[in-house]
Protein backbone atom coordinates (compact mmCIF):
# COMPACT_ATOMS: atom_id res chain seq x y z
CA UNK A 1 0.00 0.00 0.00
CA UNK A 2 3.11 2.13 0.05
CA UNK A 3 3.50 2.50 -3.37
CA UNK A 4 -0.50 2.12 -4.54
CA UNK A 5 -1.74 4.81 -6.70
CA UNK A 6 -5.08 6.74 -6.13
CA UNK A 7 -7.92 8.28 -8.31
CA UNK A 8 -9.84 11.29 -7.94
CA UNK A 9 -13.17 11.83 -8.11
CA UNK A 10 -12.12 12.79 -11.88
CA UNK A 11 -10.36 9.47 -12.62
CA UNK A 12 -6.82 11.12 -12.87
CA UNK A 13 -4.32 9.57 -10.36
CA UNK A 14 -3.45 11.67 -7.57
CA UNK A 15 0.00 12.67 -7.77
CA UNK A 16 1.20 11.05 -3.99
CA UNK A 17 0.77 7.31 -3.83
CA UNK A 18 0.39 5.57 -0.55
CA UNK A 19 -2.69 4.75 1.89
CA UNK A 20 -3.66 6.27 5.20
CA UNK A 21 -4.40 5.77 8.35
CA UNK A 22 -6.50 7.18 11.85
CA UNK A 23 -5.47 7.08 14.72
CA UNK A 24 -8.50 7.13 17.63
CA UNK A 25 -7.43 7.93 21.41
CA UNK A 26 -9.79 10.01 23.67
CA UNK A 27 -7.00 9.98 26.43
CA UNK A 28 -3.14 11.13 26.21
CA UNK A 29 -4.83 14.24 23.95
CA UNK A 30 -2.32 17.05 23.49
CA UNK A 31 -4.58 19.22 25.44
CA UNK A 32 -4.10 17.31 29.16
CA UNK A 33 -0.07 17.42 28.11
CA UNK A 34 0.53 20.43 30.50
CA UNK A 35 -1.43 19.27 33.59
CA UNK A 36 0.02 15.50 33.60
CA UNK A 37 3.11 16.06 31.63
CA UNK A 38 2.70 12.99 28.87
CA UNK A 39 0.80 13.27 25.42
CA UNK A 40 -0.16 9.90 23.75
CA UNK A 41 -0.29 12.20 20.49
CA UNK A 42 2.80 13.42 20.51
CA UNK A 43 4.77 10.29 21.85
CA UNK A 44 3.01 8.99 18.77
CA UNK A 45 3.99 11.39 16.28
CA UNK A 46 7.71 11.27 17.44
CA UNK A 47 7.75 7.54 17.15
CA UNK A 48 6.10 7.66 13.54
CA UNK A 49 9.21 10.35 12.63
CA UNK A 50 11.78 8.29 14.33
CA UNK A 51 10.92 5.39 12.20
CA UNK A 52 10.90 7.28 8.89
CA UNK A 53 7.38 8.32 8.83
CA UNK A 54 7.87 12.51 7.68
CA UNK A 55 6.44 14.65 10.32
CA UNK A 56 4.53 16.74 7.56
CA UNK A 57 2.68 13.69 6.72
CA UNK A 58 1.38 13.18 10.52
CA UNK A 59 -1.52 15.48 11.45
CA UNK A 60 -3.26 15.98 14.92
CA UNK A 61 -6.93 16.76 14.20
CA UNK A 62 -7.12 18.85 17.47
CA UNK A 63 -4.99 21.50 15.93
CA UNK A 64 -7.88 21.84 13.01
CA UNK A 65 -10.86 24.19 14.24
CA UNK A 66 -12.09 25.93 11.53
CA UNK A 67 -14.11 23.95 8.97
CA UNK A 68 -12.36 25.66 6.08
CA UNK A 69 -8.97 24.60 7.63
CA UNK A 70 -10.43 21.27 8.36
CA UNK A 71 -11.44 20.96 4.43
CA UNK A 72 -7.76 21.60 3.76
CA UNK A 73 -6.68 19.10 5.91
CA UNK A 74 -9.11 16.30 4.17
CA UNK A 75 -8.03 17.63 0.59
CA UNK A 76 -4.64 17.20 1.64
CA UNK A 77 -5.48 13.72 3.74
CA UNK A 78 -6.96 12.30 0.44
CA UNK A 79 -3.95 13.94 -1.94
CA UNK A 80 -1.38 11.40 0.22
CA UNK A 81 -0.14 14.88 1.56
CA UNK A 82 -1.23 14.13 5.19
CA UNK A 83 -0.69 9.91 6.03
CA UNK A 84 -1.49 9.44 9.50
CA UNK A 85 -3.96 11.55 11.65
CA UNK A 86 -4.55 11.35 15.58
CA UNK A 87 -7.37 12.40 16.86
CA UNK A 88 -10.41 11.87 19.38
CA UNK A 89 -13.84 10.07 19.31
CA UNK A 90 -15.45 13.83 19.54
CA UNK A 91 -12.95 15.28 16.55
CA UNK A 92 -12.67 12.63 14.15
CA UNK A 93 -16.07 11.10 14.31
CA UNK A 94 -18.98 12.82 12.30
CA UNK A 95 -17.96 14.88 9.12
CA UNK A 96 -14.28 13.72 8.47
CA UNK A 97 -14.24 12.51 4.96
CA UNK A 98 -10.71 11.17 4.73
CA UNK A 99 -11.71 7.83 3.24
CA UNK A 100 -10.45 7.66 -0.21
CA UNK A 101 -7.38 5.96 0.74
CA UNK A 102 -7.77 4.81 4.34
CA UNK A 103 -6.48 1.56 4.58
CA UNK A 104 -6.20 1.28 8.37
CA UNK A 105 -7.67 2.52 11.13
CA UNK A 106 -6.59 2.11 15.04
CA UNK A 107 -8.65 2.29 18.51
CA UNK A 108 -5.71 2.86 21.10
CA UNK A 109 -8.69 2.94 23.48
CA UNK A 110 -12.55 2.13 24.02
CA UNK A 111 -15.24 4.72 23.78
CA UNK A 112 -18.06 4.46 26.36
CA UNK A 113 -20.66 4.29 23.68
CA UNK A 114 -20.45 2.09 20.89
CA UNK A 115 -22.23 4.57 18.51
CA UNK A 116 -19.02 6.44 18.96
CA UNK A 117 -16.98 3.18 17.75
CA UNK A 118 -19.79 2.89 14.94
CA UNK A 119 -18.85 6.51 13.86
CA UNK A 120 -14.98 5.53 14.27
CA UNK A 121 -15.61 2.77 12.18
CA UNK A 122 -17.63 4.71 9.53
CA UNK A 123 -14.53 6.84 8.51
CA UNK A 124 -13.00 4.05 6.91
CA UNK A 125 -15.82 1.45 6.13
CA UNK A 126 -17.51 3.55 3.65
CA UNK A 127 -18.16 4.05 -0.21
CA UNK A 128 -15.42 5.96 -1.32
CA UNK A 129 -12.86 4.18 -0.37
CA UNK A 130 -10.42 2.72 -3.03
CA UNK A 131 -9.05 -0.40 -0.52
CA UNK A 132 -12.05 -3.75 -0.53
CA UNK A 133 -10.22 -4.65 2.56
CA UNK A 134 -9.48 -2.58 5.58
CA UNK A 135 -7.59 -3.22 9.20
CA UNK A 136 -9.13 -1.89 12.02
CA UNK A 137 -7.08 -2.32 14.78
CA UNK A 138 -8.10 -2.57 18.66
CA UNK A 139 -4.92 -2.35 21.15
CA UNK A 140 -5.89 -4.08 25.29
CA UNK A 141 -2.79 -4.53 27.78
CA UNK A 142 -1.90 -7.63 28.38
CA UNK A 143 -4.24 -9.12 31.56
CA UNK A 144 -6.92 -6.71 31.13
CA UNK A 145 -9.30 -8.81 29.17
Amino acid sequence: TGQAEYLRKDGKPFDRPGAGQLIFSDLGTINVEASRGFSAYRWIRDELVRLGVPACEIAFMQDYKKSDAKQRLFNDFNAGKVRVLIGSSETMGTGVNVQARLKALHHLDVPWLPSQIEQREGRIIRQGNQHNEVDVFAYATLGSL
